[in-house]
């Protein structure tokens, strides 16, 4: 396949995953039709396959390229919270034993995952970094895409900060109108008592 149109069909992919989407379950037919030149590794599982088995696949598989790529996102963006709770554990422990650019693509994507309890976007731009400047005898393409991820995580995180910021912000804003409409509150509360007062002492005595 030609190289600009795996770039072509990774920043598909990418537009849909920066919404803080999964990507469409349909993608990856459209991608097969298009890329109808390439042969499917032999270890991907077919679509009719069990999520669980279907990643069960991908573990076995020992080359990185975009189809694994594509495919390995899916399948964490869909799968329930316990299976993607199990699959990052799974990650963690490997990675933690040995670093390699299989399992660093894999901790890369998982931290990137927006609704994820672990979703850490920081992290997830410093992995794909590495991978993006690794001397390894990675597929230059495979380099390339792990750079347009890098940017987009970055972005992301910045994001995150931007709006942890705003809710900040919005949080003190409303506690400085609670404080404002307390004081109000107050002020009339008084106004209301001396205004009874003075009609209690002007009212003529029997």
């Amino acid at each position: 396949m030609p190289v600009q149109h795996k770039y072509i069909l990774f920043a598909i992919a990418l537009a849909a995953t920066s919404s803080g989407c999964a990507i469409i379950d349909g993608f990856p037919n459209n991608a097969s039709t298009k890329a109808a030149s390439t042969p499917k590794p032999a270890t991907l599982a077919e679509s009719s396959d069990s999520p669980m088995s279907q990643l069960t696949a991908l573990h076995d598989s020992s080359k990185v390229d975009l189809a694994w790529v594509f495919q390995y996102y899916r399948l964490i963006s869909t799968v329930s919270t316990k299976m993607l709770h199990d699959e990052y554990e799974k990650t963690k422990k490997d990675y933690s034993i040995k670093k390699t650019p299989w399992n660093q693509w894999q901790m890369a994507m998982l931290l990137s995952l927006p609704s994820a309890p672990f979703h850490d976007p920081e992290r997830s731009s410093m992995i794909f970094k590495e991978l993006s400047e690794s001397s390894s005898s990675q597929d230059p393409v495979i380099k390339d895409a792990a750079f347009l991820m890098y940017s987009w995580t970055n972005a992301q995180q910045h994001t995150d900060k931007r709006l942890t910021s705003l809710e900040g912000q919005l949080s003190e804003s409303r506690s400085s109108n609670k404080t404002l409409q307390d004081q109000l509150d107050a002020l009339k509360a008084i106004e209301e008592n001396l205004s009874q007062r003075n009609k209690t002492e002007g009212s003529p005595k029997p």
